[in-house]
């Protein structure tokens, strides 16, 4: 049911049931039942997040050289659009080091590796990583640390110790995968990966 204007009541006017009807119950229920398509009455076009792909298996590695460690495969047909992605990282104990992030789009590595581990001592450790633009993004993410790229991109590591600059843009093209790699200091470190999630955002 589709909004219609209010008539406009002048001193003398009866008032109707019919007119009632219109002004007010079917008014009434075109906004209960409004979908925000931006037309008179329905308010803003909402911006909906919508989830592209994940991987929630856990993956994990003792590699001392960066290698992929968990793929999300994903269908975005257009670059350059607002992307989320995020990743819950845990590294266990068996050597004082510690472990370090990268995130792959396509076969685009997105800058430098990153330490995402709190400091190199024997501890288990876990955070909570992702990649997001920049108009999504503040530099000063509260209780996080922020690594600006060159163009538009952040990494945002809870509890990480150390910040670093990344210089690679997201891919501007149809994206098929989003990838977590990294490596450890120490092979008798695990690294895994798990919960990855690929989100992005309308443009407007």
């Amino acid at each position: 049911m589709a909004w219609t204007a209010p008539r406009t009541w002048v001193s003398g006017n009866v008032l109707t049931a019919a007119q009632l009807n219109v002004d007010v119950r079917d008014n009434e229920n075109a906004l209960s039942l409004h979908t925000h398509t931006g037309v008179a009455g329905d308010g803003a076009t909402l911006s909906v997040l919508s989830r592209d792909g994940g991987n929630t298996t856990e993956a994990t590695t003792t590699s001392t050289v960066a290698v992929d460690i968990l793929t999300a495969t994903v269908s975005i047909a257009t670059g350059g659009i607002p992307l989320n992605a995020m990743v819950m990282l845990r590294k266990t104990t068996g050597a004082a080091g510690v472990a370090y992030l990268l995130w792959k789009v396509n076969a685009t590595v997105l800058g430098s590796e990153v330490i995402w581990t709190a400091a190199s001592i024997n501890q288990t450790e876990a955070a909570l990583a992702e990649l997001r633009t920049r108009t999504y993004m503040d530099a000063n993410y509260s209780g996080a640390t922020a690594m600006a790229t060159g163009v538009n991109e952040y990494i945002i590591v809870s509890g990480a110790a150390t910040s670093q600059a990344l210089y690679t843009a997201i891919p501007n093209a149809s994206i098929t995968s989003v990838i977590v790699r990294g490596r450890v200091q120490d092979a008798l470190i695990t690294m895994g990966a798990d919960e990855l999630h690929v989100y992005t955002y309308p443009t407007s």
